[in-house]
């Protein structure tokens, strides 16, 4: 890991679009999809004010709507699961 100073990210990372293809691709960190982004946002992450959590960390589930489905349950549900 390597520290610079916040000018010479700003010199080499000019808009919100290059910062998050830098944190997306590069760091390899869980961002969402751009256009939810904001680029104090993205900001935070970079300068690691925010915890970044890498994208081979995270498990994309698709669920029907359940009435009563809480995540308390799921997680109640996922200690049992490999």
């Amino acid at each position: 890991m390597q520290q610079i100073t916040a000018q010479a990210f700003a010199a080499k990372f000019n808009s919100k679009r290059e910062v998050y293809r830098f944190l997306s691709h590069e760091v390899g960190a869980y961002v969402a999809p751009f256009e939810t982004m904001t680029v104090w946002h993205l900001r935070d992450l970079a300068s690691n004010q925010r915890r970044i959590m890498k994208s081979t960390n995270i498990k994309i589930m698709q669920l029907p709507h359940f009435e009563g489905l809480t995540i308390d349950a799921m997680l109640v549900w996922a200690v049992n699961w490999r």
